[in-house]
């Protein structure tokens, strides 16, 4: 058990990182099957440690608590990894060029203009997620707002580039 009163020394930690490696072992190998992966994680499990020592507060168990947060912050580090992985970056200005030229470009609307659509908040949200690769946690981050509100504002500026997208195939 951690106490929340007793004063955080590299022996007092050193002693926790031996008590709680069984957990981090299970958590991570249960978050992660790559195995040049799991040492890195293993490294943000013992930072995560160190935080959840300074920031209990004697409320429940510890182990539950670290469970947690540990899980959780494993999760997001997983998720960001595979998320670079499976996206290409793409610049703002390329975006003219994703329409082939074989198409006409009177027809189909270049992806520019499917932005000039829509409102300034919609413009920077759909510009963050889908070509500076940031997850919505970060972006609502950095705007000071919910991340349910930037799901919706991401939902809505698709919403609106779709029904673009449906008035110009119905011309």
């Amino acid at each position: 058990m951690i106490s929340p009163e007793r004063r955080i020394t590299k022996a007092y930690f050193m002693y926790a990182c031996k008590k709680y490696v069984p957990l981090i072992h299970r958590i991570v190998y249960r978050v992660s099957r790559n195995r040049m992966n799991i040492e890195n994680l293993k490294s943000h499990a013992k930072e995560e440690l160190l935080r959840c020592m300074i920031r209990y507060d004697g409320r429940g168990a510890f182990t539950t608590f670290f469970y947690s947060r540990l899980f959780g912050v494993l999760r997001h580090v997983r998720d960001v990894e595979q998320r670079a992985s499976r996206t290409q970056s793409v610049s703002e200005n390329s975006t003219a060029n994703i329409v082939s030229p074989i198409h006409d470009m009177d027809a189909n609307m270049t992806v520019q203009e499917y932005l000039s659509f829509l409102t300034r908040d919609e413009h920077h949200v759909i510009i963050e997620l889908f070509f500076n690769n940031k997850t919505i946690r970060e972006i609502s981050q950095n705007c000071g707002s919910v991340s349910s509100t930037i799901c919706r504002t991401r939902d809505r500026a698709i919403g609106k580039m779709r029904q673009r997208h449906q008035m110009e195939l119905e011309k």
